[in-house]
């Protein structure tokens, strides 16, 4: 089945008849003890909460969270946020899934990115370090992995190809920041820069919509990542216990406070260059994300940015 409607062209009072996959359900009662099922629904293109009000107890056993369903209902405003009204729902069968409806991918040459990538570590001049990277990115799993995950769920690089795209952005960053001052370790800097988020490798799952796996919930990309570089680290001997030292502060200060879940706070100057790297374009990404999808001038308020974001006219 081919959808025909996506999130970001619904409209309050338009009808809806379309596929959506189901990332959350729920069965509540109102004030009246009158029951009802909340969903959070999504495609490619974003996510919208819907309401099933009429026919509740035939269609809770209709679908489960993970579901893609066929869905009839109109757009409402509510709070000044829209979502469906659900009039009827069915699951869909897997012959009428096309899985490119539910993730979007980049549209740049991932195999071109990843050449990029390489290209990068034949940069760094520290033996350590090189084999580090030599070693990590020729593993199948971390090549894949790279080429396919998200950088995030739903605040910046939110598709297919995302995370190679962001750490290659943050790598380019950072090549600029060791150009500017001389008292930065450019190989440790890049170093951890094409490390920072490696974690998120296996901290997402995204097979039809971007979610936490139970390791991402439970540890977090940043715990994943420390722990997976150490052991690599062990592999090579010789490895200086000071370079160790601070290539793990890198990894595990990236977030750059602790209110962003940084379990430590750069204390090194390159540790203060990644995290504002990362800051960086993160935070123009999710510009250009927000601008993009929106349909007017001005933004919803985004919670992330704090703001709402203007966009130019065309």
């Amino acid at each position: 089945m081919s959808k025909k409607q996506f999130i970001k062209d619904l409209e309050p009072n338009m009808p809806v008849k379309s596929i959506f996959i189901v990332l959350e359900r729920e069965k509540a009662l109102t004030r009246n003890n009158q029951a009802y099922i909340s969903l959070m629904l999504a495609d490619k293109t974003g996510r919208i909460n819907g309401k099933i009000w009429d026919n509740v107890s035939k269609f809770d056993k209709a679908f489960e969270k993970g579901d893609v369903v066929k869905i009839s209902g109109v757009v409402t405003l509510f709070r000044g946020l829209l979502q469906i009204r659900v009039d009827d729902i069915k699951k869909c069968r897997e012959d009428e899934i096309d899985n490119s409806d539910f993730l979007p991918v980049t549209e740049k040459d991932r195999d071109v990115l990843f050449k990029k990538l390489l290209n990068t570590i034949e940069s760094i001049q520290d033996p350590f370090l090189r084999t580090l990277l030599k070693n990590i990115f020729s593993e199948e799993k971390i090549v894949k992995g790279i080429k396919d995950a998200p950088a995030s769920i739903s605040i910046h690089h939110t598709y297919i190809g995302g995370l190679l795209e962001h750490t290659l952005n943050v790598t380019k960053i950072c090549e600029t920041m060791a150009d500017i001052y001389p008292e930065i370790n450019r190989d440790l800097l890049i170093t951890g820069a094409l490390l920072h988020d490696i974690g998120k490798i296996d901290e997402y799952t995204f097979d039809r919509a971007i979610e936490r796996t139970d390791s991402g919930r439970l540890i977090g990309h940043i715990a994943i990542e420390t722990t997976f570089l150490s052991k690599e680290i062990d592999k090579i001997d010789d490895f200086p216990d000071e370079l160790r030292m601070e290539l793990l502060h890198l990894i595990l200060s990236h977030h750059g406070e602790y209110e962003y879940g940084s379990p430590k706070i750069p204390q090194t100057i390159e540790a203060a260059a990644l995290a504002y790297a990362d800051m960086l374009d993160s935070k123009v990404e999710s510009f250009i994300e927000v601008t993009g999808k929106s349909k007017k001038n001005w933004s919803d308020y985004v919670n992330f940015l704090g703001r709402k974001i203007y966009k130019k006219r065309d």
